[in-house]
């Protein structure tokens, strides 16, 4: 998707293909790790079964004072560490890629997002303008059109973000907890929490995505629809003004236009008829 401009319902769109399918790889990785720890746990029982068991040596004139422990981090400072169990770590380069190729999905469906939210707010800021302008043209030609212009809704530029930064921030949260659960399973060979919350923030991304296509066509169904009927309204207006025009057009003829014109003063009594010559020549004949 990128290089091309995305439009809001695409961005959704895209969720929507493609979220189900992380679910499925990320509940599926949660048991291929759980396994491993499995295995990570039984390899390492077994090596402390076949090494002989020593006993430690304690140390001539020590005392208790000599001991010096470090102070456990508390929940307070915000440094929860997560107990390390006597386990053999092995690389699993299953889970790595897994891990990583959802990284970078998530990353693409963010700049997807990204560009939806630019092109909404672009959208948005054309609509507003034109109203605007419609607004100032006092001396219009169709008052009833304009007027129809003038109450066709327009929301806000924050409610129509609001879902893009929303699922963004799910998805940045995905992010990170992805690239931690990497870490985490090479620390102590197990990420079981990080990718329930994964899955959690994938739930509610595909869930809000639904709704917000479903929103979204609706809407662009009814713009067309009222882009339609403006369009037959402007027609009609149109019609109506030529029409108009036809009949109140006070001005001359053009001049290639062949006119008949008549003497209304003429009138019986300026026609003279000689009734005494008319009769002589019909007598002569």
């Amino acid at each position: 998707m990128a290089g091309h401009p995305v439009d809001a319902l695409q961005c959704f769109t895209f969720l929507i293909d493609n979220v189900p399918c992380w679910i499925s790889r990320v509940t599926e990785l949660a048991a291929h790790t759980s396994r491993k720890h499995a295995e990570f746990s039984e390899e390492f029982h077994r090596l402390a079964r076949s090494q002989p068991q020593q006993s430690p040596r304690r140390r001539e004139n020590s005392s208790s004072s000599s001991v010096h422990t470090k102070p456990a981090p508390s929940k307070q400072s915000g440094d929860e560490v997560r107990p390390i169990r006597p386990l053999v770590i092995y690389y699993d380069s299953h889970t790595q890629a897994q891990l990583e190729q959802t990284v970078r999905d998530i990353g693409a469906a963010r700049n997807s997002l990204r560009k939806g939210k630019m092109s909404q707010t672009t959208r948005i800021a054309s609509l507003s303008l034109d109203m605007f302008t419609t607004s100032q043209s006092r001396d219009s030609p169709h008052p009833m059109v304009e007027s129809y212009r003038r109450t066709r809704p327009v929301e806000t530029d924050q409610k129509e973000t609001a879902t893009f930064e929303f699922a963004e921030k799910q998805l940045e949260i995905a992010q990170s907890l992805s690239e931690f659960a990497a870490h985490q399973f090479l620390r102590c060979g197990d990420c079981r929490e990080e990718l329930e919350e994964i899955i959690a923030k994938f739930s509610t991304v595909l869930e809000m995505a639904g709704n917000e296509a479903s929103r979204l066509r609706a809407e662009r169904e009814e713009r067309q629809r009222t882009d339609g009927s403006l369009s037959l309204k402007e027609h009609i207006a149109a019609s109506s003004l030529q029409v108009s025009d036809l009949f109140n057009d006070d001005k001359a003829f053009e001049p290639g236009i062949a006119a008949i014109e008549v003497d209304d003063a003429a009138s019986a009594s300026s026609i003279s008829i000689d009734i005494a010559a008319f009769r002589s020549n019909r007598f002569r004949g």
